[in-house]
């Protein structure tokens, strides 16, 4: 479950620099990408968390 959640910032961090960069060009390449980096950290935490939660109830 977590090796799914390790793909989550490289994935969002693509489509966040695709989406900047459609939307505000070269700059906000940048910070799409920045910003779907740090969606997908937050999403990978929350995917660890969730399964250790999981891990201790059983």
């Amino acid at each position: 479950m977590i090796a799914i959640g390790c793909l989550a910032p490289l994935i969002l961090g693509a489509a966040g620099a695709l989406a900047g960069h459609w939307l505000a060009g070269t700059a906000g390449l940048l910070w799409g990408g920045g910003g779907g980096l740090v969606a997908g950290g937050i999403f990978l935490s929350a995917v660890a968390w969730l399964a250790r939660q999981i891990k201790h109830s059983q």
